[in-house]
């Protein structure tokens, strides 16, 4: 989770990674590590489509893969970039979600994601059905 809160806050400042090769066999100068650390990159960035937070496309090169252009970040992607960004609640939801026995990340995003909504709502004295 944090690990896509962090991409997602590197998306919203224009930064990714556009070239992503897999393979250290096709492609000798990366590293076992760096290519570790590519395919991390890879399946967060789609987790993070999955969920509906951000779209992007990848085109298959030569031993590796190629995001051509900085993924974007949908509308959800970016509701859900203004909650983490204000400390406070940020702050308010991992406090209470401690209380509840989660560690938010290790929280499923969905969960998260309502979950912050709720502790918005608190903070601003909206009734919660």
């Amino acid at each position: 989770m944090e690990y896509c809160i962090e991409i997602l806050r590197d998306l919203a400042n224009g930064e990714h990674k556009p070239l992503l090769y897999l393979s250290h066999i096709f492609t000798p100068e990366i590293t076992e590590e760096e290519e570790l650390e590519n395919k991390k990159y890879l399946y967060h960035l789609e987790l993070l489509e999955d969920a509906g937070f951000i779209e992007f496309e990848l085109d298959g090169i030569s031993g590796g893969h190629l995001i051509s252009d900085c993924p974007k970040i949908t509308w959800d992607g970016n509701d859900f970039i203004d909650m983490i960004e204000n400390d406070t609640l940020w702050s308010k939801t991992k406090e209470a979600a401690k209380e509840k026995g989660f560690e938010v990340a290790k929280m499923p995003l969905e969960m998260l994601v309502t979950f912050t909504k709720m502790k918005a709502k608190e903070m601003l004295g909206i009734e919660i059905d």
